[in-house]
């Protein structure tokens, strides 16, 4: 089983780590007030990073301390795609971090490494946890049944096209992934430096990858175990792994920057905004982004692409907010879980940030806009098929880490796609009897 262990670094080296960090190389959104003698400097630390969204956070932390005079809140925030890598060292290291922003990918390792705090003792206490939806219910005890981090939000994928240079070419909406190929080309002019399709390589083979080989497998796809087909073999293997995989090659070759090899979700959100990109496959997240950049009718969503079968596969994935091990102020990081969590609070950020809510709400909420996609695809299960990502395996956070080189160097041309596939194969081959997998019923 394939660990992440890494050396501790000698005790001079984590003094100038924490100064650094708390001199600004995670950069510090607002300055704050230093608390009274008497109060309490809670530091929080956001994965997710956009305008937009710090905005928002920040906001809500005013009104917090408002409602709370003693105490100050500090909002730190790494830049994409870094943040993860910083925030694990920060806390390996101790470095002064009370609440901390979870996850699918750095949950497993924080809570092995102990890093972050069992919170289930507050969640039974809490008066809002009852009333959570169920995706929310499960990302906060996804792992091993103990609750670890509160959600602030789901996120899921849907197609972003640019309305206007549609209308303008009078081109379809693709519904397919190869229409989404084609059209891709008929809006792809190098020399003016514009693009197709707004690829995000930093995502490695966990989104875009595996979702494209899943398609081109259809229906031989196990949804409640998604690395895996009915038969038990991985998805890597066979012709629908390698059409798949070939076609994510396409797409970036063909249809999108060189660049875009390492953009993370701010690149290609900003690709798309400002004209170079014509197309992306993003999360809600980009909403709130892509309204204050672009005029609504310039933009507009559409379900996902489906395969060769008229089948595509989608994930629902959570971040949210958990408490350091180490943390000096657990009852006050808990209090303000505790109002980011609360109904409202929730739905205000859920609404300012474009992400779902943690709550359950009237569907009238995702039957138009830029969310109606989301509800067309819930109106088809048989098409639109929700599977399980791999998140409830032990060493799903090594796979996220190390497929981003395999899949750098699959498409830089350093390994064939024979051997990219190869390598994911073997690694899940031995993940279903070394994994730790948990069940769950999309």
């Amino acid at each position: 089983m394939f660990r992440n262990n890494r050396i501790r670094w000698p005790i001079a080296i984590v003094a100038v780590l924490a100064f650094v960090v708390m001199n600004g190389c995670m950069k510090r959104e607002a300055e704050t007030v230093a608390s009274e003698q008497s109060g309490v400097t809670l530091r929080i630390i956001q994965s997710l990073t956009n305008e937009p969204r710090t905005e928002a956070l920040r906001d809500l932390l005013n009104r917090y301390e408002e409602l709370n005079p003693g105490i100050k809140v500090e909002l730190l925030s790494p830049g994409n795609p870094v943040a993860d890598d910083r925030i694990q060292n920060a806390l390996r290291d101790r470095v002064g971090i009370d609440v901390v922003e979870v996850r699918d990918q750095t949950l497993i390792p924080l809570v092995e490494r102990k890093l972050i705090l069992n919170l289930t003792a507050y969640a039974d206490t809490w008066k809002d946890y009852a009333g959570l939806s169920e995706d929310a219910k499960h990302f906060a005890s996804e792992w091993d049944g103990a609750v670890y981090y509160i959600p602030n939000g789901l996120y899921r994928n849907q197609l972003y096209y640019r309305k206007d240079r549609f209308d303008e070419k009078a081109l379809q909406v693709p519904e397919t992934w190869e229409e989404l190929y084609y059209t891709g080309k008929l809006l792809t002019n190098r020399a003016k430096g514009e693009y197709g399709l707004a690829f995000r390589g930093d995502e490695g083979p966990d989104r875009l990858l595996t979702q494209l080989i899943q398609d081109y497998n259809g229906d031989h796809v196990d949804a409640r175990d998604g690395m895996y087909k009915h038969d038990r073999t991985t998805i890597f293997n066979g012709t629908g792994a390698r059409d798949g995989a070939i076609l994510y090659k396409q797409l970036y070759e063909d249809l999108s920057p060189p660049q875009s090899a390492e953009w993370s979700f701010t690149e290609q959100a900003d690709a798309f905004a400002n004209g170079s990109a014509s197309m992306m496959i993003a999360d809600a997240g980009a909403i709130a982004l892509l309204n204050g950049k672009m005029e609504p009718d310039s933009w507009a969503t559409a379900p996902l692409p489906v395969g060769p079968q008229g089948i595509s596969h989608y994930a629902v994935r959570g971040a949210g907010w958990g408490i350091a091990s180490y943390s000096p102020h657990i009852k006050e990081a808990w209090s303000l879980i505790e109002f980011l969590s609360s109904p409202a609070v929730n739905e205000e950020f859920g609404e300012r940030i474009g992400v779902l809510p943690i709550y359950p709400r009237d569907a009238s909420f995702l039957q138009s806009g830029p969310y109606a996609s989301f509800w067309m695809m819930d109106q088809n299960e048989e098409q639109y098929i929700r599977t399980q990502p791999p998140n409830h395996y032990y060493d799903y956070s090594t796979f996220y880490k190390q497929g981003k080189e395999q899949a750098r160097r699959y498409l830089e041309g350093e390994i064939t796609v024979e051997e990219l596939l190869k390598e994911l194969d073997d690694f899940w081959h031995k993940e279903r009897t070394n994994g730790m997998a948990q069940a769950y019923s999309p």
